[in-house]
């Protein structure tokens, strides 16, 4: 699951994002990472994990790509996803 919202990530802002760890990646590094590519980000993750997130989760996920993980890793535990 890691990996496929780290694929996202790079497709959706186009960067490489190879070798650093989730908790590097965050919009204030990111500068690509504004607030309509955010929205572009939740909605390819909702696409990818047949996932309908919550304003609060998006909210949560505009905190970097490990808060992004947590809310997904919620989402998929609350549902019966696979991790």
């Amino acid at each position: 699951m890691i990996e496929q919202v780290r694929s996202v990530f790079s497709k959706v802002f186009d960067i490489d994002i190879e070798g650093l760890s989730n908790d590097q990646i965050t919009p204030d590094k990111v500068y690509s990472w504004d607030s309509m590519n955010h929205l572009n980000f939740a909605l390819s993750l909702e696409d990818k994990f047949n996932a309908e997130f919550s304003p609060e989760d998006i909210a949560e996920m505009y905190k970097g790509l490990g808060h992004v993980i947590s809310v997904i890793s919620k989402h998929l535990k609350d549902t019966g996803g696979e991790l």
